[in-house]
């Protein structure tokens, strides 16, 4: 079938393997319907297998379904893979997030069903770029912080969760944040809270029962995976920020956290989930610093109203908050090594530079290449389009004059690219 299935493929390509393939649902010997495709082949071959573990770690952690075994993609030739999307739960969720996909060509009446690798793991984690990230996971976008914990099984108990105050933090500028970790049947769950500055009212030190004031917080969940070939079990990791009244936010307040690895444009905003991904290279980041216990070590007592308050203090804060993250990147690293066959690290690398490598300004070059074709044949199209009368977009005018063109330009005037190059390919 799959063999079936390339040359089917390979048969109707209208202009580059990956970027125009056109897969037809009512063609004969060809997968359901909730079959869709992903290519790499518009890539340069050094870039191809970051592209596919990229691919391998996004697409499962896209989804709350429990088995990874068949949340994988699967050889089509040529440079594309398939999934089934029912593997995930996304049966009517997918289509929703094909249909944005700017490098789709049509044929026949309709639409590819065929994304590039590299576009999808960066718009699919990109919570500010488009809701297609909680469109995949929920089939909605939560309509708040509670909301989101409920969709992911957190239950929030008072009194049995514990957690630390952070004191040297390598992403909140205040350099302190709260960390708490909330029980959930499997998996695990984690909340922070953070402000741009720490004093008074605002410094969790000065009130370690919780009840100081804070600005925004982001949530770290641990959805249960199995690995049903290799036997592992562990959890792969969702994200949410919100303010602190629990309302929704695409990107953290640029005043409170920052994003060193700086994935989409170079730019250090907090972007979730892509931001998150690529900060938790290992899973969940170690604590730094332990303020609570550090003071106990010098000689400070908790203060608290009375002997219940001040134990549930002591619960919370002299829990090896330490340990139980170990144990939880454990899971972390598990499941990644199996839906990946490399090591967290190494895959979120891998995911970054997939990331960066599409949000870099083309070269007219790689513009050529994506569509097929080389720089002197678009050069030729593009001419060819002006004769003939058709409207041509300044910018693709830029790329046959050797200009470069930033990516989100090339992706709104992918389609006329396309269109000309067509057009030149078939002229008399």
């Amino acid at each position: 079938m799959i063999t079936a299935l390339a040359a089917f493929l390979a048969g109707i390509l209208t202009i580059a393997d990956g970027a125009a393939a056109i897969a037809h649902r009512d063609s004969e010997g060809l997968p359901p319907a909730t079959t869709y495709y992903f290519s790499v082949s518009h890539l340069p071959e050094s870039e191809r297998d970051r592209a596919l573990t990229a691919l391998r770690l996004v697409l499962p952690s896209l989804s709350l379904e429990p088995t990874i075994d068949y949340q994988t993609i699967h050889p089509a030739g040529d440079g594309l893979y398939w999934i089934d999307t029912a593997a995930f739960g996304w049966q009517n969720r997918f289509p929703i997030v094909a249909a944005r996909n700017p490098y789709a060509i049509l044929a026949r009446g309709k639409p590819s069903l065929v994304l590039r690798a590299d576009w999808f793991v960066t718009f699919a984690t990109d919570a500010k770029e488009s809701t297609s990230y909680y469109d995949l996971l929920f089939g909605a976008t939560p309509t708040s912080r509670d909301d989101f914990l409920s969709r992911v099984g957190v239950v929030r108990v008072p009194g049995q969760s514990f957690g630390m105050i952070e004191g040297n933090s390598g992403v909140i500028l205040s350099k302190k944040r709260w960390i708490e970790s909330f029980g959930m049947r499997s998996g695990y769950a984690y909340g922070t809270r953070d402000s741009s500055t720490v004093r008074g009212e605002n410094d969790p030190l000065a009130r370690p029962d919780g009840s100081f004031r804070h600005e925004a917080e982001e949530w770290i969940i641990g959805i249960p995976k199995t690995h049903v070939g290799s036997g592992v079990r562990g959890a792969l990791q969702v994200y949410f920020l919100s303010d602190a009244a629990g309302r929704i936010q695409a990107a953290a307040p640029a005043n409170i956290a920052t994003d060193y690895t700086r994935v989409r444009f170079g730019a250090s905003e907090v972007r979730n989930a892509v931001s998150c991904i690529s900060c938790h290279a290992e899973g969940l980041i170690d604590t730094k610093q332990h303020e609570i216990r550090e003071l106990i070590a010098d000689g400070v007592e908790i203060y608290a109203k009375d002997a219940k308050e001040r134990q549930r203090i002591e619960a919370f804060h002299l829990s090896d908050l330490s340990a139980e993250l170990r144990a939880d990147r454990q899971q972390f690293a598990a499941i990644v090594q199996a839906a990946t066959g490399k090591i967290p690290r190494e895959a979120v690398a891998d995911f970054v530079a997939t990331v960066k490598q599409y949000d870099a300004d083309l070269t007219p070059e790689r513009a050529a290449a994506e569509l097929g074709v080389t720089v002197e044949d678009l050069t030729a199209a593009t001419a060819y389009g002006q004769n003939t009368g058709k409207p041509i977009n300044p910018r693709l005018v830029a790329i046959a004059h050797r200009k470069t063109i930033p990516r989100t330009s090339w992706e709104s005037v992918f389609a006329d690219a396309a269109g000309i190059v067509q057009l030149w390919r078939s002229r008399p």
